[in-house]
């Protein structure tokens, strides 16, 4: 009887451990594309991420599970966050479609209705907060856990004398004021945002900070950026970023473990979209630019080693953040919840039907293009394809060329990358951009020039198999016709149903789009970062 009494005993306390709401530690990074050294096996960033180590993400995905298909729903971080948020395609959002969006048509827009998932965690009881650049208000009424550092620019600190130590304390310090403010024994649900990865960064930090050294990514570049010293610098110090990253999780996660709270989160790490101020990085539909890091690190619960194969929208965060809560996700979201992946107690590919993503882009920077026009993009990615719709291929896929005239040697411009926001402006200021700038008329380096900058055409296609980093345009070749035109068919169901504006070109009139708008000579913040970090570190 006491035997029976006892394993009855037991059996409540494991439903009742299984049914608690866990907490949720959300690590959402600006502009971190897929790079950790978990991720060597990636076709596109492996060669890369194998020259340094990411020891953090590293056990994420050692104690946790680890997606190789996760894709940005948008490779921007305005529209991307906002996917997130409501768990819906980017175009659904509203005037968060867009980045700058405020610079052209009015500022009252008509709001989607589409609530998003911090709502519903508020109503499950939880302790809804944040820190750093997260979601709009719009979405979420999370309480901002403090206002002081809560961007931490790494390099740019250490740079003004800032000690490492005192950047780690400061970490800890977050956690510690974060847990302070909740009611006892309430779940958290905690989503910070840091802009290590965001530009601007010190030149030469990778190098003087983390002792990664740029020739060790000597024949390692994707093959659209020049390998040469002052990208492969470049990529280094962006890499030291991620770096300050790895760290700053690392505090978070002891702080949480000394608290007796790690072992009851769920750690979730990813980006919003790849690398800034690279050719094909952020802004665009390739797989530099929407590729996503995912980890997951949920004890009791998924599989220690788990490496997931599934293909993942990043828009799918918002159902499972919202199901981790307890509460159902909204019929109105488009995503679907991973939960189901991450419970399966295996690896692979578990779920037949995630066999693709569907992806997109709008403007970025509201001046790129004369009118406030945007370059839009729909595109499809599968194991074997990505096919891009660019209805738009008169347009300048990175911008307007501008003032790009002005470009002169690569050497001077490396030193003032960001002024080349004068041309090409959906593509970050940087000595990279500066260098591509600079060989437009080099008979022997023009082609990275083209791949940058020059028009597209309204169709692309490529075999991701044997072309991961998407060089060979397929899309007008007899034998890919039957594959392209699937494709296509596809893309355009998904977008009828959901009602598209690009589908009527909505998104070229008010209130998304001023035809009217002008620029004016007033002074843009975006090239002046290096200049406002001190008072980011102030707020």
């Amino acid at each position: 009887m006491k035997t029976i009494f006892h394993a009855t005993f037991l059996l409540i306390v494991a439903i009742s451990a299984q049914a608690k709401q866990p907490n949720i530690l959300f690590f959402y990074a600006d502009d971190w594309g897929k790079m950790a050294s978990c991720y060597t096996d990636d076709s596109v960033f492996g060669k890369m991420n194998a020259t340094f180590q990411t020891p953090t993400f590293d056990r994420l995905a050692n104690e946790g599970a680890r997606f190789r298909n996760a894709i940005f729903p948008v490779a921007q971080c305005t529209p991307c966050r906002a996917s997130i948020a409501t768990g819906s395609y980017f175009w659904r959002t509203g005037k968060t479609a867009f980045l700058n969006h405020k610079d052209g048509g009015p500022k009252k827009f008509e709001d989607p209705g589409l609530p998003g998932f911090g709502r519903a965690l508020v109503n499950q009881g939880y302790f809804v907060a944040s820190a750093g650049k997260t979601f709009s208000s719009q979405w979420s009424k999370a309480k901002v856990v403090t206002d002081r550092n809560a961007r931490f620019r790494y390099s740019l600190y250490i740079d003004e004398g800032t000690a490492r130590s005192e950047l780690e304390e400061a970490y800890r310090t977050l956690i510690k004021e974060m847990l302070a403010k909740r009611k006892d024994g309430q779940p958290f649900y905690f989503v910070y945002g840091p802009i290590n990865t965001h530009r601007p960064w010190i030149q030469g930090s990778g190098a003087k900070l983390w002792n990664l050294n740029p020739d060790d990514l000597k024949d390692r570049m994707p093959p659209f950026l020049p390998d040469v010293p002052e990208v492969r610098e470049d990529m280094a110090d962006y890499m030291g970023e991620i770096l300050a990253l790895d760290l700053m999780l690392r505090c978070f996660m002891e702080e949480l473990e000394k608290a007796g709270e790690l072992e009851h989160t769920v750690v979730i790490a990813t980006g919003d979209n790849g690398p800034p101020g690279f050719t094909r990085g952020k802004t665009n539909c390739y797989g530099f630019a929407s590729r996503a890091p995912l980890l997951v690190r949920w004890p009791g619960v998924v599989k220690p080693g788990t490496v997931i194969d599934d293909f993942v929208n990043l828009m799918d965060l918002g159902p499972t953040f919202q199901e981790l809560a307890g509460a159902e996700a909204g019929k109105e979201m488009d995503g679907r919840s991973i939960l189901p992946l991450l419970k399966a107690g295996k690896s692979g590919h578990i779920d037949p039907t995630r066999d693709h993503v569907i992806i997109g882009r709008e403007r970025h920077v509201h001046s790129a293009r004369e009118g406030n026009l945007s370059y839009p993009s729909r595109a499809m990615i599968t194991k074997d394809f990505l096919y891009i719709n660019n209805p738009h291929e008169e347009r300048w896929p990175q911008g307007e060329p501008k003032k790009s005239a002005a470009v002169t040697s690569p050497e001077e411009l490396a030193k003032r990358g960001k002024e080349t926001y004068g041309a090409f402006e959906d593509i970050d200021g940087s000595p990279t951009k500066a260098f591509v700038m600079s060989v437009r008329d080099d008979a022997d380096q023009r082609k990275y020039w083209e791949y940058a900058f020059a028009k597209r055409p309204k169709e692309e296609l490529y075999r991701l198999d044997n072309d991961a980093d998407s060089m060979v345009n397929l899309a007008n070749h007899p034998e890919f016709k039957a594959e392209k035109e699937k494709l296509a068919k596809k893309l355009m169901a998904v977008r009828e149903a959901t009602q598209d504006p690009r589908l009527t070109n909505d998104f070229d009139r008010m209130p998304w789009t001023n035809p009217d708008f002008k620029e004016t000579k007033k002074k843009r913040s975006r090239g002046n970062d290096d200049k406002t970090h001190s008072k980011q570190k102030r707020d």
